[in-house]
């Protein structure tokens, strides 16, 4: 188990991995955002939004050209461009303390709770769960979109999320050094500890969000920069790839990774 000292070693080493990839983000994963609209589509503009896990500020940003007010709450990063208020803080063991109540009208995560779950349980913490409940406002949304887990064999064979998760849990947390060590949420389990903290209206689904590519070279440098899977070499890679989550041609000549992860989505009541 890490310590919070050689949590912050390992996530320092994969931070620089990170920062040279993430200018590829708004290519190769626009589909991501696409995907996730749907939970601020019926937000006006100026409409406040906290993002936990902001990291270098890839959805942050483009909430912010949307036209919100977005603050952010990352274990490692600094303050994202744009972000206007910004907490640095381990979620794992509290919510930060000066996040005013009842000020938000979104809290959303997208890929980092698999390093925020708490060690063990595949659900969140109940500090982010109960600080998200308190700090947004009436009718306000907490949106969590992550690496799944897989529930059966059967939808292994299909499902692009399972089969992602899949290639997380065999391949990225095996043979990614430093240790990758992702704590993959249990649906059930995330779901009951939503309800039991206070939210309502809870729901989960597996969505389909590929990464696309100009180029299988693309893909291959992109993955091992961010996976730190330098050691394998393109063709075997490719081979993994395909195997475990499956590439496809694009209908605009792009390469497509079908990548896949799961959503929960839970609202806060008029009476919260």
């Amino acid at each position: 188990m890490n310590t919070l000292g050689n949590r912050r070693e390992v996530f320092g080493f994969r931070k620089d991995m990170y920062k040279s990839v993430s200018p590829l983000f708004g290519v190769v994963r626009r589909s991501e955002l696409e995907m996730l609209q749907e939970y601020w589509s019926h937000m006006s503009q100026q409409s406040m939004i906290l993002e936990v896990g902001c990291g270098t500020g890839f959805l942050s940003q483009f909430l912010i050209q949307k036209g919100f007010v977005v603050d952010g709450i990352d274990f490692e990063f600094s303050k994202p461009k744009g972000v206007r208020k910004y907490w640095q803080e381990d979620l794992r063991e509290r919510w930060p303390a000066d996040i005013k109540f009842k000020a938000y009208d979104l809290v959303i995560s997208l890929a980092s709770m698999h390093h925020i779950a708490l060690n063990g349980s595949q659900k969140p913490p109940t500090a982010f769960i109960s600080g998200a409940l308190k700090s947004l406002r009436p009718n306000g949304s907490l949106v969590i979109c992550d690496v799944a887990r897989p529930q059966s064999a059967t939808l292994a064979c299909s499902n692009p999320a399972i089969r992602t998760a899949k290639f997380f849990q065999e391949v990225v947390d095996t043979y990614t050094v430093p240790p990758h060590c992702g704590e993959y949420l249990d649906r059930n389990r995330t779901q009951n500890a939503l309800i039991q903290l206070g939210f309502k209206c809870v729901c989960h689904k597996y969505v389909h969000c590929p990464w696309l590519f100009k180029s299988h070279d693309e893909m291959c440098a992109f993955i091992k920069i961010l996976f730190n899977l330098t050691d394998i070499t393109d063709k075997y890679l490719n081979k993994i790839l395909n195997s475990y989550i499956g590439i496809s041609n694009h209908v605009d000549g792009c390469i497509e990774l079908n990548w896949g992860l799961q959503v929960f989505s839970a609202i806060v009541q008029d009476h919260i």
